[in-house]
């Protein structure tokens, strides 16, 4: 087997990167499997190392990073049969515990060995891809805050619940049109989470029924409530049956059009964006291969 490991050295493990290259040269040796390590840069390095792997011939790729490099790299993989592993390095790492994948490097390597190759489907918003989860509103805000306020800081479930908490008194929800399954609807939801898998990082679910290989988006409307509602059903988001909550709807689709009435920002697997205008979400069934536990149920 030959695999081309991706680095992002800035992202949200504190482990130096020379932790990585030490492990992954270890592992590589002891199984007799060829490989390049490569650092990303800057934004958008890792697709372009990874378009370079797949044209080297490497019959793995290996994104050692949280959901924001996963994205990256994964967009190279689009329609190929090269699959991609995953070593966790972010700072939530919700794409790989979907997956089952372990958070602890070594054993992650180890899992490589044991895994099997899946076909997962991918959400797509206007020309950008996402694997995980998209969203818009109050989990966008709050993401967009935490990015800001944790550069350089301390990382992690307690900060972002705290900083949500600080976020909440300050947010107002921005009106939207949506276009779905042939009705519009115009409502001002607390936020849309359109999710592939079930989780944002840090293990919280907020579409705990949701398949990444049925061919369909779940959509997670959270409506306004009082705040004491969203504090009383908050555990349930991390239990796994956040869908009980009185004001969470809902849908499977396989394609919706959000048109938020002022400029809203959004983001695509925890990266944010704010551009403005008609967002167009589409799946694209069993886009990419993806190496998990052998365990994992599909």
């Amino acid at each position: 087997m030959s695999c081309a490991f991706i680095l992002n050295p800035v992202a949200g493990s504190k482990k130096d990167p020379s932790f990585f290259a030490k492990l992954i040269d270890q592992f590589c040796r002891e199984n007799k499997i060829e490989y390049i390590l490569s650092k990303t840069e800057r934004p958008g390095h890792g697709r372009i190392l990874a378009e370079e792997a797949l044209k080297k011939g490497f019959q793995c790729v290996v994104a050692i990073g949280g959901d924001g490099t996963i994205n990256e790299i994964a967009r190279a993989l689009l329609g190929t049969q090269i699959p991609l592993g995953i070593i966790p390095k972010g700072s939530g790492n919700g794409f790989a515990r979907e997956f089952g994948i372990p958070l602890d490097p070594r054993q992650a390597c180890e899992t490589l060995l044991q895994s099997k190759a899946i076909s997962i489907d991918v959400g797509k918003i206007n020309e950008e891809y996402f694997f995980n989860v998209a969203g818009l509103g109050f989990d966008a805000q709050v993401g967009y805050a935490y990015n800001q306020a944790q550069k350089g800081g301390r990382r992690g479930r307690l900060p972002y619940f705290f900083l949500g908490i600080k976020e909440y008194f300050s947010y107002v929800p921005s009106a939207m049109n949506l276009s779905l399954g042939g009705k519009e609807r115009r409502l001002t939801p607390f936020l849309i989470a359109i999710a592939n898998c079930k989780q944002y990082g840090i293990g919280a679910k907020i579409a705990p029924k949701a398949v990444v290989n049925d061919g369909f988006l779940n959509l997670s409307i959270v409506h306004q409530a009082p705040w004491y509602q969203y504090l009383w059903h908050l555990p349930k988001v991390f239990i796994g049956n956040f869908d009980q909550a009185p004001f969470l709807e809902t849908v499977l689709t396989k394609e919706v059009t959000i048109a938020p009435e002022k400029k809203v920002p959004y983001h695509i697997d925890g990266e944010i964006r704010f551009g403005g205008g008609t967002l167009v979400v589409r799946i694209e069934p069993a886009a990419v291969t993806l190496k998990v536990p052998q365990g994992y149920p599909i």
